[in-house]
């Protein structure tokens, strides 16, 4: 019985400062990320590259519109490193003219909108990309 309350009170000292640990401790929060490519003026397709949830990269041509979501774990500054869309025109599109938007929603709330025409190339949708001139809103 004496041992019992001993174990008890161990158990407790040890509990007590972790239970008052700093938020950098903490569980990370996780995030519903969503990725959304569309394009206007007849524009029907895409290359998209981006991060995976795992860290792997994905790049494919994929049909207009187009998105994917995923849950994320982080706080703004390690998501604003991590998160980030490419989206090129194919082959099969350049004679066409067009432009193409992506964006990058964090929990249901528009956090990166890009905007261009494509004819000569890319674009990036990045979080927390302050140098990127083509952003709206």
């Amino acid at each position: 019985m004496i041992m019992r309350k001993v174990m008890l009170l161990a158990c407790a000292a040890v509990a007590a400062p972790l239970a008052s640990a700093p938020a950098a401790f903490a569980a990370a929060e996780s995030h519903q990320i969503v990725y959304r490519v569309f394009g206007l003026e007849g524009v029907r397709s895409a290359g998209v590259s981006y991060l995976s949830p795992g860290g792997e990269a994905a790049e494919r041509t994929v049909s207009l519109p187009w998105s994917t979501s995923f849950q994320a774990q982080g706080d703004d500054e390690s998501l604003a490193e991590t998160l980030g869309l490419y989206v090129n025109r194919p082959d099969s599109e350049r004679a066409a003219g067009g432009l193409y938007v992506c964006e990058i929603s964090v929990d249901g709330q528009l956090r990166e909108k890009v905007e261009r025409d494509l004819a000569e190339g890319s674009m990036q949708c990045f979080l927390g990309d302050s140098n990127n001139d083509e952003v709206d809103g």
